[in-house]
């Protein structure tokens, strides 16, 4: 909401059966989501190519829709069981 300058930000989790969502709507002032950097996976934050990554890493989607001078919306799905394909690593 900081970068954004949105006043309000919706978020909903929903459980859907095999996978969790999150969505999330805000009313700030958006952006052109093609001039986003590219992912930077070492250097690891909290940006969107970061949590991009992250979403991916453990077999999920996440989507983005934003325009300038209206909000943003972002869509996050998970998968509530890990397949082969996509471990989990455990950190401590």
């Amino acid at each position: 909401m900081r970068h954004a300058e949105a006043t309000t930000a919706d978020v909903t989790l929903s459980y859907l059966g095999d996978h969790v969502a999150v969505d999330i709507v805000d009313d700030g002032h958006g952006f052109d989501p093609h001039r986003l950097p590219a992912s930077e996976t070492r250097s690891g934050g909290y940006g969107l190519p970061a949590m991009r990554a992250r979403v991916l890493a453990l077999g999920g989607t996440l989507t983005l829709e934003s325009v300038p001078g209206h909000g943003t919306a972002l869509a996050a799905q998970l998968p509530l069981a890990c397949s082969s394909d996509h471990p989990v690593k455990a950190t401590s």
